[in-house]
């Protein structure tokens, strides 16, 4: 996080005069203030409509694309530039550091987008991850770009039971209350509909592991508590490492004792939207990763080895506002005699987002 210079103490001044004058000339909005408490637990007051948007948070950013409002995005991380294939009509618009977790924000850049111009400040919103006790979490920024008179709400959009309240609350500060109910409406169902299709069959035991970059002595799996964990057992599975910690570290000796009917990797995609279809470099990578689980010591004597379910999942799918998405793919992979088309359920969602689903590229590699 960048510290505030003198040319950041130039700005505030310059900041302090457009909400001086504009003060002079308050007439209230119909409808405003609204109010509202984010997941950081601060409670978040807006006093006119917002119209300019500076997001933080890659997640975020898919939210209000999905609620009708990414013309309002003036701001952005080169992290969500990255995913703009994601976000339609994000291409051209200022970034304003590489990313809010692990990154820098030039908060100065911020400031001057925020009073520039003839634009007060009040108008703009800038949202960010919660952290709730990180020096990148909401209550941070906040020390930072209320000197400028701008708003900041910590919004994560990545755990499901965090999900419905964080989409009504963005409903509320974008005044886009219906297009959130209505996308609420679409992912209730759609969960509800996979839910129902894998209820009353065994639960499938699995393994989920991330990238094993310290060896096979140090695996790195997803626990109790954890998101992937709480899609898994919706999905119609049984997390061998539910009983342990959220981000757990375990061993192949481990995985091979409690010997999973499925074993799952999750992959990124550097941007992308998922991998490029066979042949092709991504195909050949996957076939790496999987062959690379596959040499393991003891991995032939495994339950998954011997029915052939190895996979490699798009991870980007599993988590944020597309997490029915994830959910979809998952439980077919469990359940492959589900009556589920994870496509259709993916289509439905790019079609939301205005983007049409790419036939050429694929999410779960077996």
């Amino acid at each position: 996080m960048r510290k505030i210079t003198r040319a950041s103490a130039v700005i505030i001044v310059l900041c302090m005069i457009h909400i001086i004058g504009a003060a002079s000339d308050d007439v209230p909005v119909p409808g405003y203030p609204r109010t509202i408490v984010d997941t950081a637990g601060r409670t978040v007051t807006i006093i006119e409509p917002i119209e300019r948007i500076i997001v933080l948070n890659p997640d975020a950013a898919e939210a209000v694309v999905m609620l009708g409002a990414g013309e309002r995005i003036v701001g952005i991380t080169k992290e969500i530039f990255d995913r703009s294939i994601h976000l339609p009509g994000i291409e051209g618009i200022q970034v304003v550091g590489t990313k809010q977790i692990g990154g820098d924000i030039d908060y100065e850049l911020i400031g001057d987008i925020a009073c520039g111009g003839n634009h007060g400040a009040s108008d703009m919103l800038v949202i960010g991850f919660s952290g709730v006790g990180k020096g990148y979490g909401a209550s941070e920024v906040e020390k930072i770009v209320h000197q400028f008179g701008v708003s900041n709400v910590g919004l994560d959009f990545y755990q499901p039971e965090n999900l419905s309240r964080e989409i009504t609350s963005l409903g509320a500060l974008l005044d886009r209350e219906d297009a959130a109910s209505d996308y609420l409406d679409w992912h209730q169902e759609r969960w509800e509909e996979i839910e129902t299709s894998v209820a009353g069959l065994s639960a499938t035991r699995t393994y989920l592991e991330r990238s094993p970059k310290k060896g096979l002595g140090d695996l790195i799996t997803f626990g109790g508590g954890s998101g992937l964990n709480d899609l898994t057992e919706s999905a119609g599975g049984l997390n061998i490492a539910a009983g342990l910690e959220k981000s757990a570290h375990v061993t192949w000796e481990w995985v091979l004792s409690m010997d999973p009917d499925v074993v799952i990797r999750t992959m990124s995609s550097q941007g992308s939207l998922g991998w490029e279809a066979g042949p092709s470099e991504d195909t050949l990578e996957l076939q790496r990763t999987r062959d690379e689980i596959l040499s393991r010591p003891g991995a032939e004597t495994l339950s998954a080895t011997r029915s052939g379910r190895i996979f490699v999942i798009y991870s980007d799918m599993l988590y944020g506002m597309e997490s029915v998405v994830g959910l979809a793919y998952l439980a077919k992979i469990l359940h492959p005699e589900a009556d589920i088309d994870p496509e259709i359920i993916y289509r439905e969602y790019m079609n939301r987002l205005c983007l049409e689903h790419p036939d050429d590229r694929i999410f779960v590699y077996c």
